[in-house]
């Protein structure tokens, strides 16, 4: 693996085949350490969604590490494809839908009919989006891979030392 930064995420293994992993993700959000959770909608909004639990089949070629049922894994996915994904995904579709709103308003077409040439638009960069990412240099890119294997713990990914606890 070389120096890029990567986006991480722990999962757990749930099943092996040949040639891939199923792993699940536990959707969280940061909510639970900001002080200001108890005033903020964003939390109550979040609370809707945490604990969402997410399934997803990853290859295992070229990993050398020996993986089983219930092992913890760190997942990563580098930072420049999600900022790219990012922008693909949201400006491609806004700059399409303006540029065919204003071309069909430069050809003095009526309102209707601007509107339904940008949602056409919109909708083909979408469709070019999905085409573009289906492509497998691409998918090889975006598809988090396996960084390593984590170690067993007896307490689920509680560690508790003796220097953590102090008297009251």
């Amino acid at each position: 693996m070389n120096a890029e930064v990567l986006l991480s995420e722990t999962a757990r293994v749930v099943a092996v085949e040949e040639g891939a992993v199923w792993l699940e993700t536990i959707q969280q959000s940061s909510c639970g350490a900001c002080s200001l959770k108890k005033g903020c909608g964003q939390s109550a909004l979040q609370s809707l969604f945490d604990g969402k639990r997410n399934h997803m089949r990853l290859p295992t070629q070229g990993l050398e590490l020996p993986i089983s049922v219930n092992d913890r894994v760190e997942i990563g996915i580098p930072k420049t494809a999600v900022l790219h994904g990012s922008l693909a995904l949201y400006l491609a579709p806004l700059i399409g839908m303006v540029t065919g709103m204003v071309s069909a308003n430069q050809l003095s077409l009526s309102d209707g009919w601007v509107l339904l040439s940008g949602v056409l638009v919109m909708a083909a960069c979408f469709a070019l989006i999905r085409v573009v990412t289906g492509h497998e240099r691409i998918e090889r890119v975006i598809t988090p891979r396996i960084l390593k294997v984590l170690p067993h713990c007896a307490v689920d990914e509680v560690i508790v030392s003796p220097v953590d606890v102090l008297p009251i």
